[in-house]
């Protein structure tokens, strides 16, 4: 199983259309499995492993793949490539 990692803060205002375009990808390609990442405590110290300050932020198998919200296709894309590569 795929992971694709969403990055969101509290007082974004892309980040609920980031978490929709995200939650469609993952209907779209079976096999992936979605986390929402907050900013609390956890996954504040994972966001900064990844070196990511921005949200929304897209990581797809521990690699940062957008930044920002994702056209739905070419995030569709992705998960699929990365699917075949697996």
């Amino acid at each position: 199983m795929m992971t694709l990692e969403v990055f969101i803060s509290q007082r974004c205002p892309s980040c609920d259309a980031a978490i929709k375009v995200a939650k469609k990808a993952v209907e779209a390609v079976s096999g992936v499995m979605l986390i929402i990442r907050k900013s609390d405590q956890t996954d504040r110290a994972r966001a900064q492993s990844l070196g990511i300050f921005i949200s929304p932020t897209f990581v797809l198998e521990g690699k940062i793949c957008e930044i920002g919200v994702p056209d739905l296709e070419k995030l569709i894309g992705q998960l699929r490539e990365v699917c075949q590569n697996m």
